[in-house]
């Protein structure tokens, strides 16, 4: 095999490892995005209910002044019962004072079934904070994994780099620009084996004029086929024995 083919191929493998791990670091974050999509519902959520209860406290506010206001109408109105000369008048203001006990029972139904979804709120807030801060701590701890695990890659990034670096150092300049090219349009293949004629990148058959010269090994090739760099892979010995 060619030496510059050998390089390559050498550099293939760190610039692959480089591939793994930057793919890697964008799968990352999906996980954490899931979870702070799960927590901002979930605020939302709270602070919709935190909302409604608010609403039916000033319901219930509005309506204790509303009673308060009537009880004090109906003691004044009960306080006029002794002043009143006619029997006419007397029932008349009984008759008042009966629809306004009757209205102020209503009012204080209606305040204790504001009370009793007020209190249900409160269950249901609490619930849903107990399950918020929940997530929270869930994003706190994959957060910090997630920065670990960063770490880690950016520590074997820089180590690649730096091998990266002295790899190229002794690949002609135009075949590197050339294989980077390839790399970047082959999903990060761009010098593959030739087995029994075919191309292990595109798995095109070689015509056999160009495999022939393949198999001299004296100049670098491409594939008809996918443009990349080929090389001959010889058959895997057990292949060979079965063979």
């Amino acid at each position: 095999m060619q030496q510059e083919v050998k390089l390559l191929i050498k550099l293939q493998a760190v610039d692959l490892e480089v591939k793994h791990i930057q793919d890697k670091k964008e799968e990352g974050p999906k996980g954490l995005r899931h979870i702070e999509k799960k927590a901002k519902e979930q605020e939302e959520d709270l602070k919709a209910v935190l909302g409604t209860q608010e609403e039916l406290k000033q319901k219930k506010k509005g309506k204790e002044t509303e009673l308060e206001d009537e009880i004090a109408h109906l003691k004044k109105c009960q306080g006029k019962l002794m002043a009143i000369k006619t029997n006419r008048e007397y029932q008349a203001l009984l008759k008042e004072i009966e629809e306004i006990k009757k209205a102020n029972r209503k009012r204080e139904d209606e305040i204790v079934a504001v009370m009793e979804d007020i209190e249900r709120l409160e269950k249901e807030i609490k619930e849903k904070q107990e399950e918020l801060s929940k997530i929270r701590e869930e994003l706190t701890i994959e957060k910090g994994k997630l920065d670990s695990l960063f770490h880690k890659y950016d520590k074997e990034l820089a180590k690649f780099e730096v091998n990266r670096k002295t790899m190229v150092k002794d690949i002609p300049e135009e075949l590197l620009k050339r294989y980077d090219f390839l790399r970047s349009k082959r999903n990060g293949l761009a010098v593959v084996g030739v087995l029994n004629a075919v191309c292990l990148g595109c798995h095109m058959n070689i015509p056999p004029q160009l495999y022939n010269e393949l198999l001299k090994e004296k100049k670098m090739i491409y594939c008809p086929s996918c443009q990349r760099i080929i090389y001959y892979q010889d058959v895997p010995k057990a292949a060979n024995e079965k063979g």
